[in-house]
C-alpha cells in the first residue's frame, strides 16, 4: 500500500509541475491585438503600457489594467429637446467620432469614458444651440458643428482623447413652426415669380413698342420712296405725252390725217372701257355710234399693222395653225417612254445607288433594286405586257413593296446619319439658342422648333417635357440635337 501511495505520487508531482508552468507561461505570455493597448498594474499601481504583438509580464506580480481600443469610434448622441434664444423648441441629436490618443490619461483619469463625452456632447449641444435664433440654428450647421467640435476636443484633450468630427444628425422644428415656415417659403417663392412675371411683361411691352417704332419708320421710309416713285412716274408720263402730242402735232402739221385718226381712236377706247369697269354701274351705256367705235378700232389696227409689216411682207393667214404647246409636250413625253430600254432603268438605278450612298436614308436603297428588277422584267418579258406601261406599273409596285418590306424587316438598321459634315457643323453651332418643344417627348426623343426650323432631339436629363416647353439647346450627338428645359 505504501509502494503504490509512493508510486502515484511520483506520477503526481510532474503533472502539477508542467501544470503549473502551463499557467505561468499563459500568465507571462499576452498577445495585444492591433488596434488596441493594454495598461500594465503592479500590485494595482500603473507601471507600463503593451502595444500591439506579443508581450510578457511578471506572473502573480503584473496583471492586465484596461484594455483600450486605439481605433477612431463613433457615439451616438440621444436626441433631445432644446430650446433656442428666440423660445423655440427644436429636437436634436447628433454623432460624435473620438479616438484615444494616449491609454494612460483615457484609463485612469476619467470613469466610464463613453458616458463622459455623451453627457459633455448633448450639454454643449443644448449651450451652442441654446444661444442662437431658430432661423440660425436650421441654416449653420456647419458653425455648430465647429464650435462643438472646439469646445468638446478641448474638453476631452486632458483624457487622452482626440474628438476628430462632430456632427448634427437632425433638427426638428415643431410641427405649426414647420407649417409657418412652408407658408413662408411659398409666398416668398410666389413673390419672385411674381416679380419675374412683372419684369417679363415690362420687357416684352418694351420688345412691342421698339418694334412698333421700327415697323412704323419703316413705313413712313416705304411712303416716302414710294411718293418719289409715283411723282417720278407720273413726270415720266407727263414727258411721254407731251413727247406723243408733240409727235401728233408735227404729223398733223405735215398733212398725215392718220396721226390724229389714231390719237383719238385710243382715247376713244380707254374713255369706253373705264365706262365697263366701274364698279359703280349696274348698266352699261353702249354709245350710238358703236358701229363707229368698231371702225375706231378696226382703223388703229390697220394703221398699227401698216406701221410694223413691211410693204412687201405677205399677210399671216386669217385661220391659226400652230398646234397647242400642252399637246406637244404631251407628244414628247409620249415618246421618251416609248422609248425607254433596259439601259435607262439601269442607269435610274445607279444614280438612286449614288444618292444613298451621300444621304443614307435606306428607302433609295429599295427604290434602286425596284429599279434594277424592272430592268431584268423589261429585258424578259416581251412586249406588249414588257411594253413601257407595263415596265412603269412593275416598277411602281416593286419599288412600294420594298419600301414598306424594307422599313418593317430592317427597322434596326435604318440608324440615323452622323457624318454629314455641314450638319453636324450647324448643329454643333446651335450650342445655347431656345426655341421650344413642337411634340410631347417619347423615351427621351421628341422634336424642337429652333427658329422657324423643328429638329430631331433628345434629352440631356431626365425631366419631363410637353410641347409647348421652352428649351435650350445643349449640344449635339448623333445627327441629334441634345435638350433640356429652360
Amino acid at each position: 500500500m505504501d509502494l503504490d501511495f509512493a508510486n502515484n505520487a511520483g506520477l503526481l508531482i510532474p503533472i502539477l509541475l508542467v501544470v503549473a508552468g502551463v499557467v505561468l507561461i499563459f500568465s507571462a505570455v499576452k498577445v495585444v491585438p492591433q488596434g488596441y493597448m493594454y495598461t500594465v498594474e503592479q500590485f494595482g499601481r500603473y507601471t507600463r503600457t503593451l502595444s500591439p504583438g506579443l508581450a510578457f509580464i511578471m506572473p502573480f506580480v503584473d496583471r492586465i489594467g484596461h484594455k483600450l481600443n486605439m481605433m477612431e469610434t463613433v457615439l451616438d448622441i440621444p436626441q433631445q429637446e432644446v430650446i433656442t434664444k428666440d423660445n423655440a423648441q427644436v429636437s436634436c441629436d447628433a454623432v460624435v467620432f473620438t479616438q484615444i490618443v494616449d491609454p494612460v490619461p483615457a484609463a485612469y483619469e476619467v470613469n466610464d469614458l463613453i458616458r463622459a463625452i455623451t453627457n459633455l456632447s448633448m450639454t454643449n449641444i443644448r449651450t451652442v444651440v441654446g444661444s442662437m435664433d431658430l432661423d440660425q440654428v436650421l441654416s449653420n450647421r456647419d458653425d455648430i458643428n465647429a464650435r462643438l467640435l472646439k469646445v468638446i476636443d478641448a474638453a476631452t484633450h486632458p483624457w487622452g482623447v482626440k474628438v476628430t468630427r462632430i456632427e448634427i444628425k437632425d433638427l426638428t422644428p415643431p410641427g405649426d413652426i414647420t407649417e409657418a415656415m412652408a407658408r413662408q417659403m411659398k409666398a416668398e417663392r410666389l413673390k419672385r415669380a411674381q416679380i419675374l412675371e412683372a419684369e417679363g411683361d415690362r420687357a416684352s411691352a418694351i420688345l412691342k413698342a421698339e418694334g412698333l417704332k421700327q415697323s412704323q419708320i419703316l413705313e413712313a421710309e416705304g411712303r416716302r420712296e414710294a411718293a418719289f416713285r409715283d411723282a417720278e412716274a407720273r413726270e415720266r408720263a407727263a414727258e411721254a405725252e407731251a413727247k406723243a402730242t408733240e409727235v401728233v402735232s408735227q404729223a398733223i402739221a405735215a398733212g398725215d390725217v392718220n396721226a390724229i385718226n389714231y390719237f383719238l381712236g385710243l382715247k376713244y377706247v380707254e374713255a369706253f372701257a373705264k365706262l365697263a369697269s366701274s364698279p359703280q354701274q349696274r348698266t352699261v351705256i353702249v354709245p350710238a355710234d358703236f358701229a363707229g367705235l368698231v371702225g375706231a378700232i378696226e382703223g388703229v389696227k390697220a394703221l398699227t399693222d401698216n406701221v410694223k409689216r413691211p410693204p412687201d411682207a405677205p399677210r399671216p393667214p386669217s385661220g391659226g395653225g400652230n398646234p397647242s404647246p400642252f399637246a406637244t409636250r404631251g407628244q414628247a413625253m409620249e415618246g421618251f417612254l416609248e422609248g425607254l430600254t433596259v439601259w435607262h432603268w439601269v442607269g435610274l438605278g445607279i444614280v438612286l445607288m449614288t444618292i444613298e450612298v451621300a444621304v443614307g436614308t435606306f428607302d433609295l436603297l429599295w427604290v434602286a433594286i425596284g429599279a434594277f428588277l424592272t430592268a431584268l422584267f423589261a429585258l424578259v418579258v416581251p412586249a406588249p405586257a414588257g411594253g413601257w406601261q407595263g415596265q412603269m406599273v412593275f416598277f411602281g409596285v416593286v419599288a412600294i413593296a420594298f419600301v414598306i418590306s424594307g422599313r418593317t424587316l430592317f427597322k434596326g438598321l435604318r440608324t440615323r446619319v452622323t457624318t454629314h459634315p455641314h450638319l453636324n457643323d450647324r448643329l454643333a453651332g446651335m450650342e445655347g439658342q431656345r426655341g421650344e418643344a413642337a411634340t410631347n417627348f417619347d423615351q427621351g426623343e421628341g422634336k424642337v422648333k429652333v427658329g422657324d426650323t423643328v429638329w430631331l432631339a433628345k434629352q440631356s436629363d431626365s425631366t419631363v417635357i410637353v410641347e409647348g416647353d421652352q428649351i435650350v439647346v445643349t449640344g449635339s450627338e448623333n445627327g441629334l440635337l441634345k435638350v433640356r428645359l429652360a
